[in-house]
C-alpha cells in the first residue's frame, strides 16, 4: 500500500502487461521479479514505517490478451498482483513478535491498453490487507493514463513519461477518516547525458511526483481537509547486470535511488511532526 517508499521485506505480484506483436515467437506472458531495502515507507505520503529493516520482493505478471500493430488500440493486457511488506519492527503490533512482522499484504489486478504507441491507459482493482491486523482492509479502484515521449531535448532526455494516477477509495480508508479519492501526478525523465561520464548501460531518472486529495481523501481527526498532500523528488539509478549473472536466467538489473519527501499539514502530525523526510532504497530485479 506504499507510493514511493514501500519498505520493509515485500513481496508483490505487480501486473503491468507489456504488448506483444501477432509474431507466434513472441511471448504472451512475461514478468519480473525484484527485491529492494528501503530506509522509509510511505504510502500516498502517510507514513507507515522508518525503522529496522525494510525489503521489498515483487513478483508482475503480464500477459497479453491482444495485439495489432495496425489498429488504434495497439494491445490490450491483463495485469494481476500480489505485494507483501514485512517490518522487523512489527509495525503497528504491541510487544512486537516476530510472528506478527507481516505488515501489509495487497492483492491487484488489472488491463492495460496501448493506444498508438504514444498513449498507455489503465484500470484495476487494489486490496489492501494487514495480515497482523495493523489497520483495517482498503479496497481502491485504480485509474491510470500515462503519456509516452521519447528522445526529450535534443536526445538528452530519452523517456518523459507524464502520468496521472486517480484512486477510488470504495471500501475503508487508507489516508484520513473518510472515503476519498487521491490523484497522484508523475513524472520521470530518464537522462541519457550521463552515459558518457558514467559505468556503461547505467541510467539516470529525475522522478516527481505530486499527491493531492480530494473528497476528504487527506482529512484526519486531528485537522481538516487538504487538497495538496505530497511532493515526492529524487534521483534514480539502474545498472544492467548482464554481464555479471549467469546467461540464460533473464535480465538482471540493480536499482537504487535517494528520494525526499514534502507532507502537508495532516500527514506532518502522523510522521511524527516532520514535514519532510529523505530516504534512500537498493533493489535487485530479474525480468523473464
Amino acid at each position: 500500500m506504499s507510493f514511493t517508499g514501500k519498505n520493509i521485506v515485500a513481496g508483490a505480484l505487480v501486473a503491468t502487461a507489456l504488448a506483444t506483436s501477432a509474431h507466434a515467437a513472441e511471448k504472451k506472458l512475461t514478468g519480473d521479479i525484484s527485491i529492494a531495502a528501503t530506509s522509509s515507507y510511505f504510502y500516498q505520503g502517510v507514513h507507515q514505517e522508518d525503522s529496522g529493516l525494510i525489503l521489498q520482493p515483487a513478483v508482475n505478471l503480464n500477459f497479453s490478451l491482444f495485439s495489432d500493430g495496425n489498429g488504434v488500440v495497439k494491445s490490450l493486457d491483463l495485469n494481476a498482483g500480489l505485494w507483501n511488506s514485512i517490518h522487523s519492527s512489527n509495525t503497528g503490533v504491541a510487544g512486537g513478535a516476530d510472528k506478527d512482522s507481516l505488515y501489509e499484504t495487497d492483492y491487484t489486478f488489472g488491463l492495460t491498453a496501448n493506444l498508438g504507441d504514444k498513449i498507455e491507459l489503465s484500470v484495476g482493482f487494489a486490496d489492501l490487507t494487514s495480515p497482523n491486523n495493523a489497520f483495517g482492509t482498503v479496497q481502491e479502484i485504480r485509474v491510470g493514463a500515462q503519456l509516452i515521449c521519447q528522445d526529450v531535448c535534443g536526445g538528452k532526455i530519452s523517456k518523459f513519461n507524464p502520468r496521472i494516477d486517480v484512486v477510488f477509495e470504495t471500501s475503508g480508508t487508507a489516508v484520513g477518516t473518510d472515503e476519498g479519492i487521491g490523484v497522484n501526478l508523475s513524472i520521470n525523465p530518464e537522462l541519457t547525458f550521463l552515459n558518457d561520464f558514467a559505468v556503461k548501460g547505467l541510467t539516470a531518472s529525475l522522478p516527481v511526483r505530486v499527491g493531492l486529495g480530494f473528497d476528504d481523501y487527506y482529512r484526519t481527526a486531528a485537522g481538516g481537509d487538504e487538497t495538496f498532500g505530497y511532493l515526492d523528488a529524487g534521483v534514480d539509478f539502474e545498472l544492467p547486470l548482464n554481464n555479471v549473472m549467469p546467461a540464460g536466467y533473464g535480465q538482471w538489473t540493480l536499482n537504487t535511488g535517494v528520494h525526499g519527501i514534502y507532507l502537508n499539514d495532516n500527514l506532518e502530525r502522523v510522521n511524527r511532526g516532520d514535514n519532510f523526510e529523505v530516504y534512500g532504497f537498493v533493489g535487485l530485479k530479474l525480468a523473464f
